[in-house]
């Protein structure tokens, strides 16, 4: 699930180019199985700038992890744990971190 203000989001709306709240800080979908995600990472997720908490562990992502991720420069958890991501991680989110 997705919590801004104590709202629920399905992943269609999630990761739909045209969500893009600028206000959601902490973003948990663990363990998410019954999405059957399988897919890949969007890049979309960059435009979430004010995260700082994002938790994506046991969801079946595949594919590399955007580049665009390393816009999130709020970013201080991040858990991407327990999917089969492959290729290099986005060293402007590396440099970014706090």
């Amino acid at each position: 699930f997705v919590q801004e203000n104590r709202f629920r989001l399905d992943n269609a709306t999630l990761f739909d180019d045209n969500f893009t709240p600028s206000s959601l800080v902490e973003l948990n979908v663990a363990g998410n199985k019954a999405s059957k995600m399988s897919a890949k990472l969007p890049a979309s997720l960059g435009n979430y700038s004010a995260l700082s908490y994002l938790n994506l562990t046991r969801n079946g992502w595949i594919g590399e992890i955007p580049n665009e991720v390393g816009r999130l420069r709020r970013m201080e958890v991040l858990d991407f744990s327990c999917n089969t991501f492959e290729g290099t991680f986005p060293i402007a989110l590396a440099t970014n971190m706090p």
